[in-house]
């Protein structure tokens, strides 16, 4: 059965993505539209030769988008329909290198964790880290556990409520980042932690602009 193809919805690039289910159709496909500031931080900071991590890659929109800029990129994603598609979405895109793809979930633990998939299927959200006792075993690891060397530039973090575990997790990566993008409720109970995190760092990294889901921090380059 042929699977249907879409170009993703970004002008700089023709990037190419599945489009099989409600989710990719109605979302994934659109992603440039659904998340401007994400894109546009993207086009903004993301440089050829600059490593970028995707961490919650979901089906791999955004960090496609960091690759065809000439970004190294490694995409995280757990979740077992996503990560399916992600690799065929790597597949599709034959002329953008250089991109790596884990299936393993970014926490403030190393070890083996929950998962509670609430859709499983390709380019479903909602799919989130859990402590509930009916969720599937997944591989966890701290972000500064994962860091084997190659210091990312830019790290997306995009996991459904799991943002302050991966912050906490991973403080000395992120420290060293260019750039950092979290997506995060201002409501969440976690947010005023994470931003707590960055301003530890001092005049290295500071909080630069939020709306109600995207919260962007950029080392400072003043003095």
């Amino acid at each position: 059965m042929h699977m249907p193809v879409e170009l993703l919805d970004y002008t700089k690039a023709d990037i190419r993505i599945m489009v099989e289910t409600q989710w990719e159709r109605q979302w994934r496909s659109k992603s440039a539209a659904k998340e401007p500031e994400t894109t546009a931080w993207i086009d903004e900071y993301v440089q050829e030769g600059d490593v970028f991590w995707d961490i919650g890659a979901c089906v791999g929109t955004y960090g496609l988008m960091a690759a065809s800029r000439g970004a190294e990129v490694t995409f995280v994603e757990p979740e077992e329909a996503n990560f399916a598609r992600l690799k065929e979405n790597i597949a599709l895109n034959k002329n953008i290198p250089r991109v790596i793809a884990c299936r393993l979930a970014l926490s403030e633990v190393t070890g083996v964790g929950k998962m509670n998939v609430i859709h499983g299927e390709a380019g479903a959200a909602g799919n989130h880290i859990s402590e509930d006792v009916d969720g599937i075993d997944i591989e966890i690891c701290r972000m500064d556990d994962f860091n084997s060397g190659t210091q990312p530039d830019h790290v997306k973090i995009d996991v459904d409520g799991h943002e302050l575990q991966v912050v906490r997790g991973g403080v000395e990566t992120l420290q060293a980042c260019k750039t950092v993008m979290i997506e995060i409720e201002h409501e969440h109970e976690g947010l005023e932690e994470i931003r707590a995190v960055f301003a530890g760092f001092g005049e290295t990294m500071f909080y630069r602009s939020g709306t109600a889901y995207n919260h962007r921090f950029v080392r400072s380059t003043d003095g």
